[in-house]
């Protein structure tokens, strides 16, 4: 507390003082919808991302699988081949 001196009369009084900041804020720059708006693109790029990962899959297990019947047909067309060439 503060004593102070009023004037020529040459009393003194005490007095407190009490300082209170409150914030509130008002427009946060429309940060939220930016957060938002950002969060649901990152969700649909993950999306997207996993989509394209099974697509790639599917065609890489798709492939892997002709690949194999291709090979069996040749390993079966070889040993057609080499037994027909036993013979003669």
């Amino acid at each position: 507390y503060h004593w102070f001196h009023s004037g020529p009369s040459n009393h003194w009084y005490r007095s407190y003082g009490v300082g209170l900041s409150l914030r509130i804020p008002i427009f946060d720059g429309l940060d939220k919808r930016y957060k938002m708006r950002k969060a649901t693109i990152d969700i649909e790029n993950i999306e997207l991302a996993q989509e394209n990962t099974r697509k790639n899959l599917q065609t890489q297990y798709l492939n892997a699988t002709n690949d194999l019947m291709n090979s069996q047909r040749n390993f079966k067309k070889q040993k057609d081949n080499y037994l027909l060439a036993e013979d003669v």
